[in-house]
């Protein structure tokens, strides 16, 4: 099951009937589940920019009332990332897509640089939300990474072709495919599943970021 809308009481009808199924997208009560550790992806984004010398940071989500966990999670990871580094979260600088598209992001990257501007770097949930702000950027006469540094998440093939090519994380799709055939061979032959396992992004540098120290 890889859903990328509705809600979670839709599937239950798989649980319901001992259905064998695998979930790599969403957190479905009852179903083996397969995920990127966004929390950590959240964490370390925040972390490169902090040890880069960024201090205002500001964060660019995509919907949270979706089916998908991962905006609140690498937001929860962001966050936590900012405690231990004694930096205080800032509501301030947070803003949401209404969407996960190029034009949510860009729509609602408008609002937040129309209400701020001190922030030195953005975190986008997604690489498609970052690159609404790439348009944005171009379109407003801003400079990446000099007006101010971007993070994306996805490694979307668009990232490494972009200028400048875009910081992100490299979600491991074919670990999470493997996983599941693995888990869903298991159930069919009557062998217990784990509730959950994450697999670790890959983060990968590219040219989006500026060092301030």
């Amino acid at each position: 099951i890889n859903p990328a809308s509705g809600e979670p009481s839709d599937f239950s009808g798989f649980v319901e009937r001992g259905m064998p199924c695998v979930s790599t997208n969403c957190i479905l009560e009852g179903i083996p589940t397969i995920l990127t550790d966004n929390e950590k992806g959240g964490y370390d984004a925040a972390e490169y920019l902090i040890k880069k010398g960024h201090k205002k940071i500001a964060v660019l989500s995509a919907p949270r009332n979706r089916i998908s966990s991962a905006p609140n999670e690498r937001l929860q990871g962001f966050k936590k990332a900012l405690r231990d580094y004694g930096l205080e979260y800032d509501e301030g600088l947070f803003v949401e897509s209404e969407f996960w598209d190029k034009h949510g992001a860009y729509v609602a990257f408008e609002k937040l640089y129309k209400r701020r501007q001190d922030f030195t770097a953005v975190i986008c949930s997604t690489d498609w939300l970052a690159f609404g702000v790439y348009e944005y950027a171009e379109k407003h006469g801003l400079s990446i990474p000099d007006d101010f540094s971007i993070i994306g998440f996805d490694d979307d093939y668009a990232s490494s072709y972009i200028y400048p090519t875009l910081t992100t994380f490299h979600q491991d799709s074919e670990r999470i495919a493997d996983l599941s055939c693995e888990i869903m061979m298991n159930l069919l032959a009557g062998f217990p599943a784990p509730e959950m396992l994450r697999c670790e992004a890959k983060f990968i540098e590219r040219k989006s970021v500026k060092t301030l120290l």
